[in-house]
């Protein structure tokens, strides 16, 4: 990780749900971490990414619907939490081009960023099903040991691997930290460990939700050989910052979405039951 330059720091200040904001400090205290020196560096890391694989741009129309919801989210949290960031200038610089990019809200991306680092990883997949690939739902172990290190040269034929497993409660195919040829810092070296994690913090939701899109697009390929038509596997919703979440009621955290989604989701256009 790069280091914090506490001179060339820009103050951002964003209104954030309280739930979300609490569970951020909590998380970001007991971690032993900077609060502003970790969002720095997921904004640098995240946001290139978000520019490259977020392939819309929100309407008028999305952005006000997505605005609108997250002021419900915010109005049933008391009105939110102000929160005063000192980010270093490249994060400031490259969240005021992403959100004028994809007219994203930058309260949505904020909301949504600090939820991901904070939020436990089981909300997360009920909030935004599906996002925890199905081979490791298959593979449930309520006896694994978060980060257990595995000798896989059996597997590997590669006698001097070792992995550090990110299991959670998972276990099968999971993420792994190799260490290889003697160097063992990112596998045992606790430092070693939080340093690899803080070089790229949301690595471990990148894993999953490219083995998910393996998984569904290996999916839909059986569906299109039985049938006329043609599902469409959505690249960007297989990222963090794209991901929809399952609840409409959480939509004012999607930074994007389509307008034929907000037509359906708002009435517009659209027939009543009866």
């Amino acid at each position: 990780m790069n280091k914090f330059d506490t001179r060339k720091r820009t103050k951002v200040t964003v209104r954030i749900i309280k739930p979300i904001l609490e569970a951020f400090n909590a998380r970001t205290e007991e971690a032993c971490i900077r609060r502003d020196a970790l969002i720095s560096k997921t904004l640098e890391v995240e946001l290139p990414r978000v520019r490259a694989e977020i392939t819309i741009k929100n309407s008028p129309k999305a952005r006000a619907y997505i605005q609108a919801k997250l002021k419900s989210m915010l109005a049933m949290s008391g009105g939110g939490s102000l929160l005063t960031l000192a980010l270093s200038s490249d994060a400031t610089d490259l969240l005021e081009q992403t959100c004028e990019e994809k007219n994203i809200p930058r309260d949505t991306l904020m909301n949504r960023l600090l939820l991901l680092l904070g939020a436990p990883g089981q909300y997360l997949e009920t909030r935004m099903y599906p996002f925890v690939p199905v081979s490791w739902v298959e593979s449930y172990d309520t006896e694994a040991t978060p980060f257990d290190l595995h000798d896989l040269s059996a597997i590997t034929k590669d006698k001097g691997m070792l992995a550090a497993y990110a299991v959670s409660h998972y276990a099968g195919e999971l993420a792994k930290i190799q260490a290889q040829d003697g160097n063992f810092d990112k596998a045992f070296s606790p430092l070693g460990r939080v340093a690899n994690i803080m070089s790229d913090p949301l690595q471990w939701y990148r894993i999953m939700l490219s083995i998910r899109k393996d998984e569904d697009r290996q999916a839909m390929e059986k569906m299109r050989a039985g049938s006329s038509t043609t599902p469409t596997l959505w690249e960007y919703q297989y990222t963090p910052f794209g991901k929809p979440f399952d609840d409409e009621d959480w939509d004012g955290l999607n930074c994007v979405m389509e307008d034929e989604w907000v037509k359906r989701l708002d009435g517009l256009g659209a027939k009543p039951n009866k």
